[in-house]
This record gives C-alpha cells, structure tokens and sequence, in this order.
C-alpha cells in the first residue's frame, strides 16, 4: 500500500467485507494539501464506491444473493433497480478485474479498486487508490489500471491465493 501511494501520491485504502458492508481497516494519506480523507472504520455498502464495490463483485454466489435480496430489494422499484445496477456491476468487475467510481461516497472524489485473495483464493478485500476527481482523468486512469491490479495479485499470491482471475494473469 505505501507503494502504490508512492508511486499515485494518491490515498490507499484496504477494505474488507463485514456484513453488507465493505470496511475500511488501513490506509496511507496521500502527500496533496487536498487528498481524501477517510477514517478506519468507515463502513460503505457494496453497492458504493469503489472499495466495496471490488469486494461485491467476488463475494461467494450465496453472500451476494443474501445482500441482494436482503439489503438492495425493498420490494419497491428503486429496490428491484438496484438489485439490477449490483448485477451488472458484478459481471463488469468480474470480467475486467477492477472498478472506478466517480463521486459515489464522497463529493468530488474518484478511486480504482481491485480485490485481494488469500488462501484457497478467499475473498479478503480490496485495495483503492482515491483522490480528487480532476486527478483521475481518463489517461490517469488508464495508467492506474495495471498498477492496482498488479499490486492486488502480488499481495493474493503472497496470501496463498493460486487460482487468481483471469485479468490477474
């Protein structure tokens, strides 16, 4: 994590999944004047944001169906909506192994995450790189791809993950 907030001087956070939520347990400040400012323990559902959505992705079939109908799905419209938005953010990250978001918890702020993996390729977390917005423009982003990912698969494979997905290849 110090690495990637060397190499982005952007905020890192590491999440990991506690009940609906994706938690924030470390992090390392970026060096900006204005950088993201968040606490260990905030608590952000999977559906928001870029930590807890990278998590949402790779939950085990039965815990992501329980978040679904059990936190998204009030039985309104705007329940059965988000059920559909969790569904496609899923398979989107599923395929391409990272997530981006835009001001999805915090005004103004953008971040890109990627899962971690540990022993019997578990779920563990996600690590994030956040920041202002206007430093994430589309090539910015672009070029944080491969570092994110890089970075996720070198920590699961020093937690004993062996089956990595095929973008960590």
């Amino acid at each position: 994590m110090i690495d990637l907030a060397e190499r982005t001087k952007e905020t890192v956070h590491f999440g990991k999944p506690e009940g609906y939520y994706g938690v924030f347990i470390e992090k390392v400040n970026s060096p900006h004047t204005v950088a993201v400012q968040t606490r260990i323990g905030t608590r952000v559902p999977f559906n928001r944001g870029a930590t807890s959505k990278a998590m949402m992705a790779f939950l085990p079939e039965y815990y992501f169906k329980n978040f679904c109908d059990n936190f998204l799905d009030d039985g309104t419209e705007n329940g059965k909506k988000l059920v559909e938005e969790a569904i496609e953010v899923r398979k989107t990250v599923r395929r391409q192994g990272y997530v981006v978001t835009y001001e999805e918890v915090n005004p103004n702020v953008a971040a890109i995450a990627a899962p971690v993996f540990g022993f019997l390729n578990q779920l563990i977390g996600s690590i994030a790189i956040a920041g202002l917005k206007d430093r994430f423009p589309p090539d910015v982003v672009t070029s944080y791809i491969p570092v994110i990912t890089q970075a996720c698969r070198k920590i699961s494979i020093q937690l004993g993950a062996t089956d990595l997905p095929d973008v960590y290849q």
